[in-house]
């Protein structure tokens, strides 16, 4: 029986070798792997596309030097009370765009283009509101959109030209009226 017993001792230890041979060849496996380069072998170009949508939107020092890049003239305030910062862009040298803010989200947004193509609101909000109406300023039928009695976008059109003024903040109906007397 003690020859069985050394028997059972030794394949134990060969067992255990094994083992401790195997895990160290399984563990060489894994790293081999996790260092792994793949050589691309395949010989066709596939190059990708990485061109990017240019910006349309070119800013300007001042609205002169913006009327002179669209083409036309365009007239805003000078400044609005309560906004400090004052951007003027146009866009692909047909639209002139003149923002207001105050360092946060709020803005007032004075938009001019020449008409072309059949669009008339250029305001570029086409959210739903509680009321839409129609009035005339200086001799055009503005269209005013707003919530709670207040206007948020107004757009019109003098037969040349489309204008529209959006606002993050819902303004009164006076004070947008006023704006859009402004804009020409």
């Amino acid at each position: 029986m003690d020859w069985y017993k050394e028997k059972g001792k030794m394949d134990m230890k060969k067992r255990t070798i094994v083992a401790v041979i195997a895990g160290i060849a399984i563990m060489s496996v894994c790293a081999a792997c996790g260092n792994k380069t793949v050589v691309n072998t395949d010989t066709t170009d596939k190059t990708q596309d990485t061109q990017q949508i240019a910006n349309p939107w070119e800013e300007y020092d001042d609205v002169e030097k913006a009327a002179k890049a669209a083409g036309f003239d365009m007239v805003v305030p000078e400044h609005v009370d309560g906004y400090t910062d004052k951007t003027i862009s146009v866009m692909d040298n047909r639209l002139i765009q003149v923002e207001f803010s105050n360092g946060d989200s709020e803005y007032i947004c004075f938009r001019k283009c020449a008409i072309s193509d059949g669009e008339s609101d250029i305001s570029g909000d086409f959210n739903e509101y509680s009321f839409t109406e129609k009035t005339e300023i200086n001799k055009n039928l503005v269209t005013m959109k707003g919530d709670a009695g207040k206007v948020k976008v107004a757009v019109w059109s003098d037969g040349t030209y489309n204008y529209s003024i959006d606002s993050a903040e819902l303004l009164t109906e006076n004070n947008m009226t006023e704006f859009v007397a402004q804009l020409k």
